[in-house]
């Protein structure tokens, strides 16, 4: 009956680190300090890294940008333009707009209004799968106006009814816009006819 009382213990603390161990695998944890500085540590250094691959590129967008606006290709000068001053893409981080985490995705029309302003968008038909013909060129310029660049230049008033999607007032008749901005895209519609969207970046406001 002694002998027995050795195993009893063994038995109940193994129950207890069990369920000890259960509750711990519920519970959410904080992320360990020494964890956050080791990222932080290689994170800088893949971004110095980066430095001369990222200076290269933005000089190629330049040359890219001047080819195209000599060939009177406005629309496109413009799309480059975006990436080039949105500093020149290539970053070793998630690109805004992509790459965003379950927790950083929009959960209400303010969080949505939020990540789009100074955003600025490409537009194709939704037939158009190798995005070869530039529809519109949308950057949602502040919480309240968006400039539509196509045929002519127009500044609009947008506003989000919900956490996905957005309505701009237009004379011809609304444009609808449902965003994934997971994935950096959107898709739209406007007088039955339907359209998708890419995110190109978020240019630098002229002081």
């Amino acid at each position: 009956m002694n002998q027995s009382h050795p195993y009893a213990s063994i038995a109940l603390g193994t129950l207890l680190m069990l369920g000890a161990f259960a509750q711990a695998q519920e519970e959410t944890t904080a992320e360990p300090l020494e964890l956050t500085r080791l990222r932080e540590q290689f994170q800088t250094r893949v971004d110095q890294e980066m430095i001369p691959w990222r200076e290269k590129y933005k000089k190629e967008l330049q040359k890219l940008e001047d080819r195209f606006i000599q060939e009177r290709r406005l629309k496109e000068a413009l799309v480059v333009k975006a990436e080039r001053e949105a500093n020149g893409g290539l970053s070793s981080r998630p690109a805004d707009g992509g790459g965003s985490t379950i927790a950083d995705l929009p959960k209400t029309p303010a969080d949505l209004q939020k990540y789009l302003k100074d955003t600025v968008w490409m537009v194709y038909s939704a037939d158009d799968k190798k995005h070869e013909n530039l529809i519109a060129v949308y950057h949602f310029y502040d919480s309240d106006d968006v400039i539509i660049i196509s045929t002519k230049t127009e500044k609009m008033k947008w506003a989000c009814k919900s956490s996905k999607d957005i309505l701009i007032p237009y004379p011809s008749g609304d444009i609808s816009f449902g965003f994934d901005v997971a994935n950096s895209t959107a898709t739209a519609e406007h007088m039955g006819k339907k359209f998708t969207a890419t995110f190109v970046g978020r240019p630098n406001k002229s002081k």
